[in-house]
């Protein structure tokens, strides 16, 4: 007999987790038809192999990758949770209700990915975004590099303790673009500051916008001003890329914007505030020439002294759009937000500070295949929807695994209030162009 438990406001309202075959994550086959239909799957096929190992297992390695992917999209981030989740009927019939791996087989995956498997992630994300790009084909791609702290706990190699951000954990360096996706990752020894090796972080990023391919769109780069080093300057003046940064206030600066604020304010009354913009050409000992700063000065309503805020440009646009642009960069945070608390990049836990690069790549490539799940099929109300809003609307629907005549059939809650939208998916799904990803 099966055990029951009531609830407390009525005892005669029972539960129990002996439903049969019934999934939580029922739309987790819209999120699957739509990595079918645009070729992820054979991408992944092609691309991922993990050449030292040799042996003949059960459970694929690209499988088990595919299957990190899911779990992450689907919001579970502790592989304690395989244990239970490699029983789920639905994701069960994503892989032809073969084995799924539990969390012993998992962490093994993990452990055994390596340098190469890192490039091979690398150039897999880097399809993804290019699959975007030729199907939205924008007039400008804006890439925005910034740094954030992972926290760490016990002996995973290469937590350090970051004075930033006041914890030990691991350096995160991403550049994301404007329209959210992840462009470029490297997860890095906790107390590295952010702009170390920057220039060879990004200098592919530059090197592939400044090709045949992508010469009709203009492209930027935004970062603060831990990113302002002269090295990074000099490799977007030479790949033809414009960029905005903010620069440290120093007391070069400070003198050449006092001498402007004393010109524009003079002996002005001081009870109002008054905010303006200039610029003027500088150059610091550092740097192989002079360079365009842009200043915003202000000065407070009953104060004498006047507050600076200083952006380096190569961009040939009105001051105040400079700054106006410059500010714009604070969509990043909501990005790695996102990423954080919705993909799980915080939840890296193996020793080896290579293991946690590739797993950070995966779950960084989950997060892209969720935004190109967006814009190419949902509907237009939830194509900006985060993933928190996209798995409580689309993937976490309850469903009832039933077989008749050797035909599957997985029957959803008459009550689904969204009914419209997921046969909407469906036929968004269904309109898309095949298409060879790798």
């Amino acid at each position: 007999m099966i055990p029951n438990n009531s609830f407390n406001f009525k005892k005669s309202v029972k539960f129990n987790f002996n439903g049969g075959e019934i999934s939580s994550d029922g739309g987790i086959f819209l999120f699957h038809d739509f990595l079918d239909k645009i070729g992820i799957l054979k991408l992944l096929k092609k691309k991922f192999h993990i050449k030292t190992d040799k042996a003949v297992r059960p459970l694929n390695n690209t499988k088990l990758l595919l299957q990190f992917i899911y779990m992450t999209v689907l919001g579970y981030h502790d592989q304690t949770d395989y244990d239970t989740m490699k029983l789920e009927h639905a994701l069960l019939s994503c892989f032809n209700d073969e084995d799924l791996g539990g969390q012993s087989a998992i962490s093994r995956f993990v452990n055994r990915l390596t340098d190469d498997t890192l490039t091979q992630l690398e150039d897999i994300n880097e399809l993804l975004v290019d699959f975007y790009y030729q199907n939205n084909k924008p007039e400008y791609i804006i890439s925005d590099i910034d740094t954030t702290n992972l926290a760490g706990y016990g002996k995973q190699e290469g937590l350090e303790y970051n004075a930033h951000y006041k914890e030990v954990g691991l350096s995160a360096l991403a550049v994301f673009d404007q329209f959210g996706l992840f462009v470029k990752g490297e997860l890095r020894s906790g107390e590295t500051y952010c702009s170390n090796g920057v220039v060879d972080f990004i200098r592919p990023v530059l090197d592939k916008y400044n090709t045949e391919k992508y010469k009709d769109i203009e492209h930027l780069v935004r970062g603060d001003a831990g990113f302002a080093t002269p090295g990074l300057y000099d490799a977007c003046e030479d790949t033809n890329t414009k960029y905005v940064i903010k620069l440290k206030s120093n007391p070069r600066l400070v003198t050449a914007a006092s001498e402007i604020a004393q010109q524009v304010l003079g002996a002005n009354i001081y009870h109002e505030d008054r905010t303006f913009t200039s610029e003027f050409m500088y150059q610091a000992d550092s740097w192989r020439q002079p360079r365009r700063v842009v200043v915003e000065i202000r000065r407070p309503k009953g104060e004498m002294v006047c507050h600076f805020f200083f952006i380096v440009t190569n961009l040939e646009a009105r001051q105040k759009l400079v700054l106006a642009l410059y500010r714009k960069r604070g969509n990043m945070e909501n990005f790695i937000k996102e990423s954080k608390n919705g993909f799980g990049i915080t939840k890296i836990s193996q020793a080896k500070l290579l293991s946690n690069q590739n797993q950070f790549l995966i779950k960084m490539i989950a997060y892209n295949l969720t935004k190109l799940f967006a814009s190419s099929a949902l509907p237009d109300t939830m194509k900006h929807h985060q993933i928190g809003t996209i798995r409580n609307k689309v993937f976490k629907i309850g469903a009832k695994k039933t077989k008749h005549s050797g035909i599957v059939i997985f029957q959803y809650a008459s009550a689904f209030p969204l009914q419209d939208d997921f046969h909407d998916i469906v036929s968004r799904i269904g309109e898309l162009p095949p298409t060879g990803t790798g």
